[in-house]
């Protein structure tokens, strides 16, 4: 099987560099992603946002759109001056830009299951978006996809694989 077999290609949801992370966060909660594709206006793949993009590193484990949306909702950037006032102000209205990464793996459509599986256990990724050779967005595939593959099989199509020696 290849990826082809397994992708989403239709109604793929994705987002620009331009869209605030507050949307990007909620887009995702509400479809119930691992991350989104951001694209140019030609369809270009041009960068990736997963979940763990919108948590920061730092020791108090702060969901960025959460705060940010918070900041907004509050006030609070009415009421800080000066350098503090720039930093929140960044949080509050930081782009998908700030936050995508540009370096991420990808696979084109024919690309082989096998081969994808070990692109999600090597490279941590997930999801992985999928190209085409001018690296427009085609699909996107997530491990999701491959466990709801592994749950179509019943036991009497898996029983010919009893049969096959090593």
């Amino acid at each position: 099987m290849k990826v082809k077999d397994i992708m989403t290609s239709k109604n793929l949801v994705t987002v620009t560099k331009d869209t605030k992370i507050t949307e990007v966060a909620r887009l995702i909660y509400e479809h119930n992603f691992n991350g989104l594709p951001v694209i140019a206006n030609d369809n270009k793949l041009v960068g990736l946002i997963t979940e763990m993009d919108l948590i920061s590193n730092d020791s108090l484990g702060i969901h960025i759109p959460s705060f940010a949306k918070l900041l907004i909702d509050l006030n609070i950037l009415s009421q800080v001056k000066g350098k503090d006032k720039k930093s929140l102000k960044y949080i509050a209205f930081a782009n998908a830009e700030s936050v995508m990464k540009v370096a991420f793996p990808t696979v084109n459509p024919e690309t082989p299951l096998t081969e994808l599986i070990k692109i999600f256990n090597e490279k941590m990724a997930n999801p992985v978006p999928v190209v085409d050779e001018q690296n427009r967005l085609v699909g996107i595939v997530a491990r999701s996809d491959i466990v709801k593959l592994i749950g179509k099989f019943t036991e009497a199509e898996l029983d010919f694989l009893k049969e096959i020696e090593d």
